[in-house]
């Protein structure tokens, strides 16, 4: 993965994300758009290829939802996150069993494309920008990619004709 997207200087610490508040949100998207945080849109996990995920983020709160399903037959499930800068995030994975504050960060790969790249190694690659609901059906006429062996964002790459 190279290609960081260009962040400002830090932004407010966790604590003053979480007080939320509109001045929480300037201070946070003041380099670009402070009305949109770039996290939004659908994204591919590739772990959970059958799946997807969509983050929508309420700017003036400082916060992101996600929601998501790892397979069209899967329950559907719905993480919290605290934005912590421009780029990065805190989400809260406490209902998939995971940890409750897995750091999160936005960058851009080679050529542009979009992901949310996590500590593990994974990354979820955005498809649209736009976090639009997405329906079992939407998923199964999807071109599967359960059939590369590859793993992490070398996957999603591949799919997307970059790789």
């Amino acid at each position: 993965v190279a290609g960081v997207a260009a962040a400002g200087a830090g932004g407010p610490g966790l604590a003053s994300a979480a007080g939320g508040g509109l001045n929480t949100a300037w201070a946070v998207f003041s380099a670009s758009d402070p009305t949109k945080s770039p996290f939004v849109g659908y994204y591919k996990d590739p772990m959970h290829l059958d799946g997807y995920r969509i983050i929508t983020a309420d700017v003036a709160m400082g916060t992101l939802k996600v929601v998501g399903r790892d397979g069209p037959d899967d329950p559907e499930f719905e993480l919290s996150g605290i934005i912590t800068s421009q780029f990065d995030a805190l989400l809260d994975f406490s209902p998939k069993g995971g940890p409750k504050n897995l750091a999160a960060r936005f960058k851009l790969l080679e050529g542009g494309r979009p992901v949310v790249e996590f500590p593990d190694g994974n990354g979820w690659a955005r498809i649209s920008a736009k976090p639009v609901v997405v329906t079992a059906a939407d998923i199964a006429r999807e071109k599967p990619m359960s059939d590369d062996k590859r793993s992490g964002v070398a996957k999603i790459l591949g799919s997307l004709g970059g790789g």
